[in-house]
């Protein structure tokens, strides 16, 4: 009997061994097969080159980085690492001085989208800063071309910024094309539009504060309209979004100004109808004006 409750005993022991190891057998090659399929996905690098240059571009995905390196005449003589993945890369001669660019649209794990620019100039390497729009926001819809000897900046898919390559003391600077502190004053007073008869019909007047922010109030002579709201510049164009008054509004107004005139009308053609809003007899603030 004892004989028999021993063998029992025993093979009760190693039965539950086996049972206590083969959980963490499973994990291991569970997390072995996770672990190769992460490396495989992350292999995602490209070369390009121009002239005596040449870039290697890696992202890793799971590291949420990416690695670039450049090579001049074969030798390696710079290596950069910056947060997120390339999503777009473009080689150009935005300033035509023969010094070849690079520019490269970084996406991180947020969708925040940055431009990361350098220049390249007898086997040396410096880089491109871009100044910014004081009302710039990054977002994932934000994408970076190379158009006419101008780096363009599109947000949202309509709002396109334009940049010149200009030399600064020790780098060079993306500056926003744009008018100068000169032309910006001469557009700030009154601004007249005409009706049919050649009689005022309504008057804009522009206004900017200590913050770089523009005032903009137009009403019609018969108070039938009147809109208020605060814009800023994208290149030459004033923007002033509708929705200062009223906020369920989504167009914007673009303000173009061409000689002594100011024309008045909407970014997106498809909230047209929202410039009726700030009229009651089914007006429109949208028209062309006059400096007075």
């Amino acid at each position: 009997m004892k004989f028999v409750l021993i063998y029992t005993l025993a093979l009760f022991v190693i039965f539950t061994g086996c049972n206590e190891k083969a959980p963490t057998k499973t994990s291991n090659l569970n997390k072995n097969v996770v672990i190769e399929k992460a490396t495989n996905m992350e292999d995602h690098s490209r070369t390009m080159g121009k002239g005596d240059y040449n870039f290697q571009i890696k992202n890793m995905p799971r590291q949420d980085s990416v690695r670039l390196e450049v090579l001049y005449k074969g030798k390696l003589i710079e290596t950069f690492g910056y947060s997120g993945v390339v999503r777009g890369e473009t080689i150009a001669d935005i300033n035509a001085d023969n010094n070849p660019e690079l520019y490269l649209s970084v996406t991180d794990k947020n969708n925040n989208v940055t431009l990361k620019a350098l220049t390249f100039i007898n086997g040396s390497v410096m880089d491109i800063y871009k100044q910014e729009y004081t009302t710039t926001v990054i977002n994932n819809t934000t994408s970076f071309k190379v158009n006419n000897k101008q780096l363009v900046e599109t947000k949202n898919n309509k709002e396109m910024l334009r940049y010149n390559l200009i030399a600064g003391e020790s780098s060079f600077i993306l500056k926003p094309e744009g008018w100068g502190n000169a032309e910006l004053s001469s557009m700030k007073g009154k601004y007249i539009s005409y009706d049919v008869d050649k009689k005022i019909d309504k008057v804009l007047d522009l206004m900017s504060n200590e913050y770089g922010e523009w005032v903009v109030k137009l009403k019609s002579m018969d108070r039938s309209c009147e809109f208020i709201g605060v814009g800023y510049f994208y290149n030459k164009d004033l923007i002033v979004p509708l929705n200062y008054k009223k906020a369920d509004l989504k167009g914007k107004l673009k303000i173009n100004f061409v000689s002594n005139q100011a024309v008045v009308y909407v970014v997106d053609s498809k909230n047209s109808s929202e410039l009726t809003d700030f009229c009651k007899s089914g007006g429109s603030i949208a028209g062309n004006f006059i400096k007075k």
